[in-house]
């Protein structure tokens, strides 16, 4: 299922990329998918995500608000799961990349200045 969702992914980006609405939400369903059984297959949905929300800057588009926010918050929240199961090398990953997402969201920064505080405030097992 994953392998084909991510098919559908590339193929709405590649052939109808005026749709962003539609491909996000298939993003999100992807990404929670495989958020479960495939964080590798998340990560680099992440990736996707990043550089499909800078296209859409470029071209004028907005990558929906809602589901940026959802994917930077649950991104986050990833990390915080590993750092409380002392797995900080995966918790520094996920907690970068769900920083990297905050900047694109359109909301003058402040989502990213709420996670960056909460990531400067945690304490490492080291």
């Amino acid at each position: 299922m994953i392998k084909t969702l991510q098919q559908i992914i590339n193929i709405t980006w590649q052939y109808d990329n005026a749709n962003i609405d539609k491909l996000a939400r298939w993003i999100r369903c992807l990404f929670s998918l495989a958020l479960t059984s495939n964080t590798e297959t998340a990560e680099q949905l992440l990736n996707q995500v990043a550089s499909i929300a800078e296209s859409c800057r470029k071209q004028a588009m907005v990558y929906p608000a809602e589901e940026l926010e959802w994917l930077t918050t649950t991104t986050f929240n990833r990390a915080i799961d590993f750092y409380c199961s002392s797995q900080d090398a995966a918790c520094r990953r996920w907690a970068e990349r769900a920083l990297g997402l905050a900047v694109l969201c359109d909301d003058g920064v402040q989502l990213h200045e709420v996670l960056q505080g909460k990531y400067q405030g945690l304490a490492w097992h080291e």
